[in-house]
């Protein structure tokens, strides 16, 4: 938001310093690999362009940077949050009333992440005031608290600062064509050898489950799971002869089973299940059965809540020993931990 009390602007033809004009007529009539150095030492002594015009005034600019993935997982997109974030600073500042403010908005700028327990904002503010006496800019996204504001914008007027100016190529000021050509080169090849590298295109992610197009995670809980089933041991079934055992296991929806062994009480399957893309914060239980001709005899039961990465794990049974499973649980990108419900910045 910029207030602009006066402007100063420099003539179409202003007249130039008789060092400038010095310095000029110093310059080569050839712009050249061997007179480059020349044109270089002139743009180092008075840059690439001049300031044609200025206006004086305030600006308050408040500057937010969103970590989107975490505004993402939370279910704000960035347009929702630029708008929230619009409507919260009209408000502050008197343009709104407080009823403007959806209740969705006011969840948003409590800025508080609510799916993944993570100590970081999604949003971060950093205000700018120039201008006008020593207001800080602090106004609130929720209230009308707009008193200080119409001060600052009242001190505008004795106390104006720099908020803009227009910029002018310097070889427009130079009344030789040919010294203005060489200086125009030379000022293109300086911006060119000094120019901030564009950043690489974004990375996009695309039918990638529980991924939004720019790779943030839609929603926290989320992996890939897979499960091994190991072995038994001392297990005790019929009262006559050894147990035909197998293993049953369920995790939300999902359920698998191996086959059955014949005649062991030391079963030993070793068998992946791949249960593909999860949500992590279900329980994965483990059933050890003995298969019978009139009904299957429980031997006994495993479970466990999941956390991130591989482990293999083991538990006594009602009718045996002990019995063994692994899995492995990875997080969707940026989600760590248990039940993979830790927010991870890249």
């Amino acid at each position: 938001m910029e207030n602009v009390a006066t402007s100063y602007r420099v003539s179409g033809n202003p007249p130039l310093s008789p060092e400038f004009q010095q310095q000029l007529r110093s310059l080569p009539q050839e712009y050249s690999p061997n007179t480059r150095h020349l044109y270089k030492r002139f743009i180092h002594t008075y840059g690439t362009h001049y300031i044609q015009q200025v206006r004086l005034g305030g600006r308050l600019r408040r500057l937010t940077s969103i970590r989107t993935c975490l505004a993402t997982v939370n279910g704000y997109s960035a347009t929702e949050v630029k708008d929230c974030l619009n409507t919260g600073l009209s408000v502050g500042l008197g343009y709104l009333e407080p009823s403007a403010t959806t209740s969705q908005c006011r969840t948003l700028l409590e800025n508080q992440d609510s799916q993944t327990g993570s100590q970081q904002s999604y949003l971060n503010h950093v205000t700018e005031v120039l201008g006008g006496n020593k207001w800080l800019g602090e106004v609130s996204l929720f209230k009308n608290e707009f008193f200080d504001f119409r001060k600052w914008q009242t001190s505008l007027k004795d106390l104006p600062d720099i908020v803009s100016y227009s910029l002018v190529p310097l070889h427009e000021l130079i009344p030789n064509p040919v010294v203005r050509g060489n200086v125009n080169s030379a000022v293109n090849q300086y911006l060119k050898e000094n120019a901030i590298p564009k950043d690489k295109s974004p990375k996009q992610c695309v039918w990638q489950p529980n991924l939004s197009a720019d790779c943030c995670p839609q929603n926290s809980k989320r992996g890939r799971l897979q499960v091994t089933v190991i072995k038994a041991w001392g297990l005790r079934g019929d009262l006559v002869g050894k147990p035909e055992p197998d293993v049953k296991f369920w995790y939300g929806p999902h359920f698998r089973k191996t086959y059955w062994i014949d005649s062991e009480n030391n079963p030993y399957w070793n068998r992946d299940y791949d249960l593909g893309h999860v949500e992590a914060d279900h329980e994965l239980k483990m059933e050890v059965w003995d298969k019978d001709v009139s009904y299957d005899d429980h031997l006994g039961t495993c479970s466990t809540q999941l956390q991130e990465g591989s482990h293999t794990l083991g538990c006594n049974l009602s009718k045996g020993r002990g019995f063994s499973y692994s899995y492995t649980l990875t997080c969707d990108p940026q989600l760590s931990g248990y039940q993979c419900g830790t927010y991870k910045p890249a």
